[in-house]
C-alpha cells in the first residue's frame, strides 16, 4: 500500500485485544513503531460475538475514560498521554468495526535520535549517499575536523604550535584506526559538536583582539574555516568510498551507490 516517505507497514497478522481476534496492521517510521491498527472480520463471526462488538465502545470507555470526541454511536476519538485512539463502530453489512492506536514519540528521545543519528529511512537514495561520502571524508581525518572548536580555545592557554604537533599527532595515530573501526552515531554526533566553533571563535577573538594578539585571531579564525585539514594524514585513493561502505554496513544500510 502507498505510504508517506521513510513509512514502513506490516502485517502483525492476528491479535487478541477486548476477546475478540483483530487483524493487526503495524506502521513504523525510522525506527519507531508509531500506530497500529485493529480491523475485524465480522464475517466469521458468532452471533455471541457481534454482541461483544456492540458494546466495545462501552469496553473502551470503562478502559480509557470519556471520550474527546464522539459522532454519534459510530465514531470515537480519545485524546491520552501515550497518544490517540480512534475507534469506528461500523456495522455488520456495511463496515467492520476498526481501531487506530497513533502513539506519540516521545518529543525528548525524537529529537534526540535525529539529532544523533541519520536516519536512512527518512532520506533518498541520493541524500543518504551524500551523507555516507561527507561522513567519511570526515571520518578519515577526524582528529582534525573535530579540533575546530577547540583549537581557538587552546590556543589562548598553549603555544599555538604545541597544540598544532598535538593535533598532527593524534592524526598520525588515527591512521591506524581509520579503516579498521567505524561509529555512525560518533560521525553523526562529531557534525554538531563541530558546530560549537563558532561560539568557540567569538570567545576567542574577543579575548585575542582585546589582548592585541591579532596573529593568533587571524590563526584561530582561518583555522576553522579550513586550513584545519592541512594537519591531516592523507589516505590512499578509493578509501573515502571504504570507509563510506563500512559506515552504511554498520547502520544495516544497503545503498546501490556511495556516489553523491
Amino acid at each position: 500500500m502507498p505510504t508517506s516517505k521513510g513509512e514502513k507497514v506490516f502485517d502483525g497478522g492476528a491479535a487478541q485485544y477486548l476477546d475478540l481476534t483483530w487483524r493487526c496492521l503495524l506502521y513504523t517510521f525510522g525506527q519507531w513503531i508509531y500506530k497500529i491498527t485493529l480491523t475485524l472480520d465480522m464475517s466469521e463471526f458468532s452471533d455471541t460475538e457481534i454482541t461483544t462488538v456492540g458494546s466495545l465502545s462501552t469496553l473502551l470507555e470503562e478502559r480509557f475514560g470519556s471520550p474527546a470526541e464522539a459522532d454519534g454511536d459510530s465514531y470515537y476519538v480519545w485524546e491520552k498521554d501515550w497518544g490517540d485512539l480512534i475507534y469506528m463502530a461500523g456495522d455488520v453489512t456495511n463496515q467492520s468495526p476498526f481501531m487506530s492506536f497513533t502513539a506519540k514519540i516521545p518529543k525528548g528521545k525524537r529529537w534526540l535520535k535525529r539529532l544523533l543519528l541519520w536516519d536512512t529511512d527518512e532520506h533518498t537514495e541520493e541524500e543518504n549517499a551524500r551523507w555516507l561520502v561527507l561522513r567519511s571524508i570526515e571520518w578519515k581525518n577526524w582528529p582534525a575536523f573535530i579540533s575546530q572548536p577547540i583549537f581557538p580555545i587552546a590556543i589562548i592557554f598553549f603555544e599555538w604550535w604545541k597544540v598544532v604537533a598535538v593535533i598532527f599527532i593524534v592524526e598520525v595515530l588515527w591512521t591506524a584506526l581509520r579503516y579498521r573501526y567505524v561509529n555512525p552515531k560518533l560521525s553523526d554526533a562529531a557534525v554538531l559538536f563541530v558546530k560549537l566553533k563558532w561560539i568557540s571563535i567569538v570567545v576567542t577573538l574577543i579575548y585575542l583582539l582585546s589582548s592585541a594578539s591579532y596573529s593568533l585571531a587571524l590563526l584561530a579564525l582561518a583555522w576553522i574555516l579550513g586550513i584545519s585539514g592541512l594537519v591531516t594524514v592523507p589516505g590512499k585513493r578509493g578509501t573515502t568510498n571504504r570507509v563510506a561502505i563500512m559506515l552504511a554496513r554498520k547502520m544495516g544500510y544497503k545503498p546501490q551507490s556511495t556516489q553523491p
